[in-house]
C-alpha cells in the first residue's frame, strides 16, 4: 500500500472508520469524555487528508456518550471479572482507540479487526515514532508483519479482514497467532453484524461458541427498522448507498438475542439504549445536559428505542451491561 493516507488511498472504509471516531472526538472536544489518545489520533488523520465533519447536534452528540459509556463500563466489569489474564477482540474497530488503552495492561491480548485498508493505516499510525513519544508508549513503533495485512506487537494484533469473506476462517487465524480458546474472552462489534449477511453472522456465532471455552460478545445495532420512525431511518440510509442485510435477517432485538441462544451460547440479554440511557445516573445525565442542552425529547426517545445492545456468554455469570 502507498504512504499511510495519501490522497489516493482516502476511500470507503478509511473514511467510514474516520467518521465515526470523528463523532467521539466531538465528544472529547466538548467534554463528554476524556481521551488524549484519541485527540492525537485524530490530529494524524486530518494531518493526511481526512475532514473532520460539522458539529453534530445535541441529540446525537448525547445518543453516541450513551453508547460510549455503555460499552466503557462493560469492558471494566468484564476486567474486574477476571482479573488475570483477558483477551478482547474488536471486529470492526476502526480507529477506536479503546483496544490502544486496553493494549497498555500486559495481562490483556488485543485483536483488532476491520478492513486491509483500516488496519494497514492503523499499524501505520501506530509505527510513527512521534505517535508512540507523545503518548509515551514505549517501543510501540515495533510491529512484525506476520501475513499479509496481519500485523503483531507483543499482546497486540491487527487483522486486515472483510467479515463477510467466509473463504478463510477467521477463527483459526486468531489462533494461529496468538489467541487461546482458554483464556476469558470477549468480544465487541458495534454497528458491525448489521453490515454482515445472516450466514456470515451465525458463522461467526457459531465458531466462537464451539471454540472458546469462557467468553462474551457485547454488540450495538440498529433494530426496530420496520415502524414508521424506523423506515424513514433505514431510507435515508439506503438513499446513501448503503445495505444492511444483517438487519433485514436479524431486525427486532429479539431476534439478535436469539441467533445467540440458537447456536450455542449459553445466555443472552439485550436492553435498548433508551433503557440504557434511562440507567444512567441522575448525576450524569444532568452532566452531559449542561454541556448541550437537550430539547427534543420525544425525537430522543424514538432514536433510543431503535439501537440496542445485547450481551451474550458462554461459561460467564454475573457479567451485564
Amino acid at each position: 500500500m502507498s504512504e499511510l493516507l495519501s490522497l489516493d488511498a482516502i476511500r470507503g472504509p478509511v473514511v467510514t472508520a474516520f467518521d465515526s471516531i470523528d463523532c467521539k472526538y466531538q465528544l472529547v472536544n466538548l467534554g463528554y469524555l476524556e481521551d488524549e489518545k484519541l485527540e492525537l489520533v485524530h490530529q494524524i488523520l486530518q494531518r493526511k487528508g481526512l475532514k473532520s465533519g460539522k458539529r453534530r447536534p445535541p441529540i446525537i452528540n448525547h445518543g453516541y456518550f450513551v453508547r460510549v459509556r455503555t460499552v466503557q463500563q462493560y469492558l471494566l466489569n468484564f476486567c474486574n471479572q477476571f482479573t488475570e489474564k483477558r483477551q478482547f477482540i474488536f471486529l470492526g474497530s476502526g480507529f477506536e482507540t479503546t483496544p490502544l488503552q486496553l493494549s497498555q495492561r500486559k495481562e490483556n491480548f488485543i485483536v483488532e479487526v476491520d478492513f486491509s485498508e483500516v488496519m494497514y493505516t492503523k499499524k501505520e499510525m501506530y509505527s510513527n515514532s512521534s505517535f508512540a513519544n507523545n503518548l509515551d508508549l514505549h517501543c510501540f513503533s515495533h510491529w512484525n508483519e506476520i501475513a499479509d495485512t496481519t500485523f503483531r506487537r507483543d499482546n497486540h494484533l491487527l487483522i486486515g479482514k472483510d467479515l463477510n469473506d467466509t473463504s478463510t476462517s477467521l477463527i483459526e487465524t486468531l489462533i494461529n497467532y496468538g489467541i487461546r480458546p482458554d483464556i476469558p474472552t470477549t468480544i465487541v462489534s458495534e454497528c458491525v453484524l448489521v453490515y454482515l449477511d445472516g450466514s456470515s453472522i451465525i458463522q461467526l456465532i457459531e465458531q466462537f461458541s464451539a471454540r472458546f471455552d469462557t467468553i462474551s460478545w457485547l454488540t450495538y445495532d440498529m433494530v426496530n427498522l420496520n415502524d414508521g420512525f424506523g423506515k424513514t431511518m433505514l431510507k435515508n440510509i439506503n438513499a446513501s448507498g448503503i445495505d444492511l442485510p444483517g438487519f433485514v435477517s436479524y431486525p427486532t432485538m429479539q431476534s439478535q438475542i436469539e441467533r445467540f441462544l440458537h447456536h450455542g451460547w449459553a445466555s443472552a440479554v439485550g436492553q435498548t439504549m433508551l433503557t440504557t440511557y434511562q440507567n444512567l445516573s441522575e448525576e450524569e445525565k444532568h452532566r452531559i445536559n449542561q454541556i448541550e442542552k437537550l430539547d427534543e425529547w420525544e425525537e430522543w426517545n424514538l432514536l433510543l428505542d431503535h439501537y440496542s445492545f445485547v450481551l451474550a456468554t458462554k461459561n460467564i455469570i454475573n457479567l451485564s451491561l
